[in-house]
């Protein structure tokens, strides 16, 4: 995945000492490592704040309609 600023991002999965998978996020120098539980926690805060993205987008475009149509 290519984000805005240009850093690729990857995602994968990699044992850890024990065994267990951990979810690695990989964006450019950084690595993140995490447990599934949470991996389901980030996933769920990206989801709402894309949801809430996606709604102030509707409603500017509403608002822009509705100020742009004659009355």
């Amino acid at each position: 995945m290519e984000p805005i600023n240009g850093i690729k991002m990857d995602i994968t999965l990699e044992p850890d000492e024990s065994g267990n998978e951990l979810v690695v996020i990989l964006t450019g120098a950084t690595r993140m490592k995490l447990t599934a539980q949470q991996a389901l926690m980030l996933a769920t805060k990206l989801v709402m704040a894309a949801n809430r993205v996606e709604v102030h987008d509707e409603r500017r475009q509403l608002r822009n309609v509705s100020v742009g149509s004659p009355a």
